[in-house]
């Protein structure tokens, strides 16, 4: 996990989980390690 570790995901990863899994690579493949981060810890 980055230093900056932001536990608080939220409605915007909710809507990613369920626009699909060409929104969850968009995310994971993207340069925001702080949205991976996110979304990871969302989907465990």
């Amino acid at each position: 996990m980055s230093k900056g570790f932001d536990c608080n995901y939220g409605e915007s990863e909710f809507n990613i989980i369920k626009a699909g899994i060409e929104a969850i690579e968009s995310v994971l493949t993207g340069n925001d390690i702080h949205a991976k981060e996110r979304l990871l810890y969302c989907l465990d």
